[in-house]
């Protein structure tokens, strides 16, 4: 009787974990065709869970972990253009943070012809009106097929 107690107990807790700390969805858009050393528009798409949010870059305050493209694997990393966040007050204080779906443009170079599969790191934080949840780091990929122009 005791085991089975036991394990109900552990089973609710990993419901309650798992309920407690809902993921943001990441995925990248890249055109279906790019061009060898031109440099092209990738879309990355980041999707916060309702009641949830993100810090927008650069963010409101020093302290806080905005959304940011890290690094880039496949590709030549240009620039990331952030988008404005909207003005919440969160734990008493007015900050810009992203919320819903949240599209950040990233510009990107190939290097050779082919089909590449890009990888882009992304660092955020998720948070409610009461708790943030670590500071984590996401990879997202997706294929494109490079041409020499």
């Amino acid at each position: 009787m005791n085991v089975r107690l036991g394990s109900l107990a552990l089973l609710i807790g990993f419901s309650t974990l798992a309920f407690a700390d809902p993921k943001a969805t990441f995925k990248l858009q890249l055109p279906p065709k790019v061009t060898v050393g031109k440099s092209f528009t990738a879309t990355l798409v980041v999707t916060f869970p309702n009641g949830w949010h993100g810090y927008q870059n650069p963010p409101t305050n020093k302290f806080l972990n905005a959304v940011t493209v890290r690094s880039a694997q496949g590709a030549k990393f240009g620039k990331a253009s952030y988008p404005k966040g909207v003005m919440k007050t969160v734990a008493g204080e007015k900050i810009a943070i992203y919320e819903g779906v949240v599209k950040i443009p990233v510009t990107l170079t190939v290097s050779k012809p082919g089909a590449q599969n890009i990888k882009l790191d992304v660092l955020y934080q998720q948070c409610n009106d009461s708790t943030c949840m670590p500071p984590a780091i996401k990879s997202v990929s997706a294929s494109v097929k490079a041409s020499k122009a």
